[in-house]
C-alpha cells in the first residue's frame, strides 16, 4: 500500500489502526473489502471523542489470524482498496 496508508499502533498485540492518507468514503471501503469477505472496522463508529480525530482509520484485528492469514488479509485489502498496483 505504500505511502497511501500509515500504520498506527504498531507495538500492540491485537490490532492495528490503519490511517488512509487520503478523505474517503468510509462506509463505501467497509462495504468493499466486507463484500470481499475482509473483515475490517472503522474506528469513527467507536470514538467518542473530537470528531475527525481518527476520520479515514480502521481497525484490523489479528489476534487469532497465522501470519500466512494476516499476510493474505493485507494483500486482499489492497487489492479491493487500491486494486493492483
Amino acid at each position: 500500500m505504500n505511502n497511501k496508508v500509515r500504520v498506527l499502533g504498531q507495538n500492540v498485540e491485537l490490532h492495528l489502526l490503519l490511517k488512509l492518507n487520503a478523505d474517503c468514503d468510509e462506509t463505501a471501503l467497509l462495504r468493499e473489502v466486507w463484500s470481499a469477505g475482509i473483515m475490517v472496522g472503522s474506528v469513527t463508529e467507536h470514538w467518542s471523542g473530537l470528531k475527525n480525530t481518527y476520520a479515514d482509520t480502521f481497525i484490523l484485528g489479528f489476534g487469532t489470524l497465522t501470519v500466512e492469514d494476516l499476510e493474505d488479509g493485507v494483500e486482499r485489502l489492497a487489492e479491493a482498496w487500491f486494486g493492483s498496483e
